[in-house]
């Protein structure tokens, strides 16, 4: 009962809040959606560290909302073991990519002085939270038994 609440009913609640919450926020106080830009200060390690960023978490995610979406096709995409190796050993590169990108975005935070003065708290705690997530998905691929297929 617990695996059902916590694999099959959660990651639902958590996108559909997600989405709800995000759009109601939107609308009830839209000038809360800001950011101080340190893009002025600091553009070279911003390109290096945002431009590799998404082009590595979007790949990732995307096979995460295809696994959660269509479970079956996965199942059948996956079912080969060499096609199941390709995907795992891509998927590894990907995330690695995506973590040398989030460090570099970090550590323009922490170390440049001009960014530093745009920087708050929260800016660094979520480097710092998609870091520890990122890593968390590089564990369960390398270390357990077929990782892939815990989408």
């Amino acid at each position: 009962m617990v695996d059902y609440i916590a694999l099959g009913i959660f990651p639902y609640v958590s996108v559909a809040l997600g989405v709800i919450l995000t759009i109601y926020r939107y609308y009830s106080n839209r000038y809360s959606f800001s950011s101080f830009s340190s893009q002025f200060f600091e553009g070279k390690a911003l390109f290096f560290g945002s431009i590799p960023w998404h082009y590595g978490i979007i790949p990732i995610l995307s096979m995460h909302l295809l696994g959660l979406l269509f479970p079956g096709f996965m199942k059948t995409i996956l079912g080969s073991i060499g096609r199941l190796y390709f995907l795992e050993i891509t998927g590894i590169a990907i995330a690695l990519y995506t973590l040398i990108a989030i460090v570099v975005l970090l550590l323009r935070r922490l170390l440049n002085p001009m960014v530093q003065k745009t920087s708050t708290f929260w800016d660094i705690w979520i480097l710092f939270l998609l870091i520890v997530q990122v890593l968390t998905g590089l564990y369960i691929a390398t270390s357990k038994r077929w990782g892939g297929l815990w989408y």
